[in-house]
């Protein structure tokens, strides 16, 4: 379990650099959204990749954003996303995927059930908002299917060592 934890929070931070980000950074912090038609606790199944078995997300979080609107911040579970740094060479989740409200109707989503307990993506919201808040960090503003294939591809990259 804790290889998929480590797998997951690597993955989430591939979000950073994605998406749209704030030009010039906000001064003022992220507020909790009061008009979403998502809330804290709901699941829902999404239109996935064929490598997705049972592709489902759960909200989170709401923020609003003075620009980029809200956003909404997701678990995605039920997805299979290459990746040699995890047991059996795939992630199955997602601990914190901010995503844009506007690109969640792009993934046609259908509501599984309210009252999901949250799992703690405290840490990983953190570690994502700092950067963000300084304008170093931005949100998926894609389908999830789309988004869930260029996360593959970045993890998919080989990296070298620099030789001294």
């Amino acid at each position: 379990m804790t290889g998929l934890r480590v797998a997951a929070l690597f993955l989430a931070g591939l979000s950073w650099g994605c998406g749209k980000k704030p030009e010039p950074p906000v001064r003022e912090p992220l507020q909790p959204a009061t008009s979403s038609k998502f809330h804290a606790g709901e699941e829902y199944s999404f239109d996935g990749r064929p490598s997705d078995p049972k592709p489902r997300c759960t909200v989170l979080q709401v923020d609003m954003h003075p620009k980029l609107g809200n956003i909404v911040h997701l678990a995605l579970n039920g997805i299979r996303i290459k990746n040699d740094q995890a047991p059996g060479g795939f992630s199955e989740q997602v601990q914190h995927f901010p995503c844009a409200e506007a690109a969640l109707e792009k993934s046609h989503l259908k509501l599984l059930k309210s009252g999901v307990p949250l799992l703690d993506f405290k840490d990983a919201y953190e570690k994502w908002k700092r950067p963000f808040e300084e304008g170093k960090a931005g949100v998926w503003t894609d389908s999830l299917a789309e988004c869930l294939q260029a996360m593959e591809r970045r993890v998919g990259l080989k990296y070298e060592t620099p030789k001294k």
